[in-house]
């Protein structure tokens, strides 16, 4: 595949370079420069959009951002009562089937003015049992049913944390049939993928790469994934003689063995992430931990570290509070254990160096800062200037990975990366500004960390890219957040890709060389063989599930931007116009027109023309698309004979081939129904005025300029 006219990110990630040519071939990038010549390799015409190495999300827990996705949305609540509210209005509209659980996701309660508890779910859901998750995953919410299904029946509260909870996430979270939870896992692929992604390292509980072996053998390929594993099975991950960077063998490259996920202390909005500082509190309503929850203590992580280094695989620890990231860096210290901090939030001056000094990457998710910077003005309060602390991680040395933590935040490191170089997503002023990376940091942050991700777009390296539409070097913080993206590849395949992108490549025409160009459709791609003549187009059918009696020689028409701009304004019509509408094409070797209108659910299409080939490759393109079209070799003055009427009749070029004399005056009032409309897609002859001076007689005439320098002229029967 060759990308023409791209402007690489440069090495430096500093700025987009000049317009060249990448060449991609065997999942490499092999050739970068001006003017490359394709061969036979697909050509993508890029037209100066920035071509970044790929992005890697490098916190997630995918099937539960899967779940999440579908789950009931609370993450609006302002209060106990407003979540109470959404789940009473979703038990009358939407109640689950008798058995299952009503899930919810997303309520942070830390700054509401009332307390959730069960008392206030019973009334609303009785025998239905619900559970509502915290946006930070470290609490749970659950009525009376759910308590007694999940083993806590007579909780007082309903209030569950941190390893208590964890216990009930997994039956709760995820009671769906594996195959229903695959199913949703690659839906959440394609989204990643429409943002740019090509890269995960999922943390689900407790050991994901059985999952993911068994996702890709099923066709979910759109990603690389890196899978860890959580203590319960780190017998299990040994036992495979797999270590962390590891290819999982059959996957394809794309499945790889992960570090060991060990959670030693709590959250912040659950107020249980360990701090040498209490919570505040009023002295009427004490926390049970004033300082939040140490969940692994040292002389249980040390063990743990030790054994997973000696079996070659690195950690991940889960350390949010100051004191449980002290604690964190002395495992790493007195073990040689080699990974990551996750989350890293809240830290002392003096252990900010010690992450560089150690080796450790500082694996961090920026939108929370945005996220909890007002719990954390008030848990945290005269402390923030050292809570996500990525600038001072930066200048000590740290290196930084990019995640989400999905579900907590959307898996999109364009969020992650806006938030990392400008701390607000609103109105307000940034939130300790001093802490923001510069966008060479923080773009080198989401990729390149793992180890063999595409660090730079450089000869040799692995073809894990993406197109954007803007420049992320440069653009604004809100177009970064946003980022259009048109294209996405994992080893040189194709896991996105926009309909702004014209593909074509070279091929032996009947006439000379050509191009097969793909072009897009609002309902899918239409292949077509272009010849070297600017003037003439031909099309030709790709084969499909029916195979190669689906190919029929090319039928060549002319002009190509006509019928191209035709069928342009037949999308833009829409099914809401065309649905159960009579559709008359004249001309059907231009084919897109027939072809989009039966798309988009218009009730009859004939499609007619002089010739046999022309009107073979319709129908054998219709079947490949799954449609029916009706089709005719006949000439264009014949189309209504037996005084058939039309809804709409499609015309490319102002009817060339029919006599001037007749288009007009003759052939269209007898194929059009009263009130019908008559499109004609004109590239400028010479004919026109006159055609449509004959036509204002009888018709309304509206002009409007389509893509390609063509007019259409839209005829309506009074």
């Amino acid at each position: 595949m060759l990308l023409r006219t791209v402007r690489p990110l440069r090495p430096g990630c500093d700025g987009l370079g000049g317009p060249v040519d990448v060449l991609l071939d065997g999942g490499r990038v092999r050739a970068v420069g001006a003017g490359l010549d394709p061969g036979g390799a697909e050509v993508v015409e890029c037209d100066g959009r920035a071509l970044l190495p790929g992005l890697w999300d490098h916190h997630v827990h995918m099937a539960q951002w899967a779940l999440a996705r579908r789950r009931l949305d609370v993450s609006g609540a302002r209060s106990a009562a407003d979540a109470v509210a959404l789940v009473a209005r979703r038990m009358a509209t939407a109640p689950p089937a008798a058995g299952e659980v009503l899930v919810g996701f997303g309520f942070r309660d830390a700054l509401w003015p009332d307390e959730a508890h069960r008392s206030l779910l019973d009334p609303v859901t009785g025998d239905t049992p619900v559970v509502l998750v915290s946006g930070d995953l470290h609490q749970g919410w659950l009525n009376g049913a759910a308590l007694a299904r999940f083993g806590h029946d007579g909780h007082p509260t309903g209030r569950i944390r941190e390893s208590e909870f964890f216990a009930v996430v997994s039956p709760a979270l995820q009671d769906a049939p594996t195959e229903a939870i695959d199913g949703f896992v690659a839906d959440a692929v394609t989204a990643a993928s429409a943002r740019g992604v090509v890269g995960v390292v999922d943390f689900e509980a407790p050991w994901s790469l059985p999952d993911w072996r068994r996702r890709i053998a099923g066709g979910t390929t759109g990603l690389r994934v890196e899978a860890s594993v959580w203590p319960d099975h780190l017998d299990d991950a040994l036992a495979t003689g797999l270590r962390t960077g590891d290819v999982v063998e059959g996957t394809g490259g794309l499945l790889t063995a992960g570090p060991l996920k060990v959670i030693t202390d709590g959250s912040l909005n659950t107020r249980t992430a360990y701090c040498y500082d209490p919570y505040p509190a009023p002295p009427e309503n004490p926390l049970e931990h004033p300082c939040g929850l140490l969940l692994v203590p040292p002389d249980r992580l040390a063990p743990l570290l030790a054994r997973a280094h000696a079996g070659g695989l690195t950690a991940a620890l889960h350390a949010i509070g100051d004191h449980a990231n002290t604690l964190v860096l002395d495992a790493f210290a007195a073990t040689g254990a080699r990974g990551r901090v996750e989350h890293a939030q809240l830290l002392t001056g003096d252990d900010v160096p010690r992450f560089a000094g150690l080796g450790l990457v500082a694996s961090v998710q920026p939108e929370h800062a945005l996220d909890d910077r007002d719990v954390a003005d008030r848990l945290w309060a005269g402390r923030t200037d050292r809570a996500f602390a990525f600038a001072s991680l930066h200048r000590a040395g740290a290196r930084l990975a990019l995640g989400s933590d999905a579900p907590v935040a959307p898996l999109d490191p364009w969020i992650a990366l806006a938030a990392a170089v400008h701390r607000t997503a609103d109105d307000r002023d940034r939130w300790h500004p001093e802490q923001e990376i510069d966008r060479a940091t923080a773009l080198g942050a989401s990729f390149g960390v793992v180890d063999g991700a595409t660090a730079a777009v450089t000869v040799g390296a692995r073809a894990d890219l993406v197109l954007t539409e803007a420049d992320p070097t440069t653009c604004a913080p809100a177009v970064l957040r946003a980022m259009p993206v048109a294209g996405t590849l994992v080893g040189g395949r194709w896991t996105h890709r926009s309909g702004g992108l014209r593909v074509h490549r070279r091929v032996a025409g009947p006439t000379g060389p050509g191009l097969l160009e793909e072009v897009a459709l609002p309902s899918g791609p239409l292949t077509v063989l272009r010849p070297a003549d600017p003037d003439v187009v031909a099309f030709e059918p790709v084969p499909g599930p029916g195979g190669s009696e689906e190919l029929h020689p090319p039928h060549w028409a002319r002009p190509w931007p006509s019928g191209r701009a035709l069928a342009h304004a037949v999308d833009e019509a829409g099914p809401g116009w065309l649905a159960g509408r009579r559709v008359l094409e004249l001309g059907c070797g231009l084919g897109l027109p027939s072809l989009a209108a039966a798309r988009t659910g218009a009730g009859t299409v004939l499609a007619t023309d002089r010739s046999a080939a022309a009107v073979a490759w319709v129908a054998a393109s219709a079947r490949r698309c799954g449609l029916t079209v009706g089709t005719a070799a006949v000439p264009f003055d014949r189309a209504g004979d037996g005084g058939a009427r039309w809804d709409l009749v499609l015309a490319a070029d102002v009817l060339y081939g029919v006599a001037a004399a007749d288009a007009l005056g003759t052939l269209l009032p007898r194929v059009t129904a009263p009130g019908g409309q008559v499109w004609l897609a004109d590239p400028g002859r010479p004919e026109t005025p006159r055609w449509l001076a004959a036509a204002r007689e009888v018709w309304t005439v509206t002009t409007r300029p389509l893509p390609g320098g063509v007019a259409l002229h839209v005829l309506r029967r009074p």
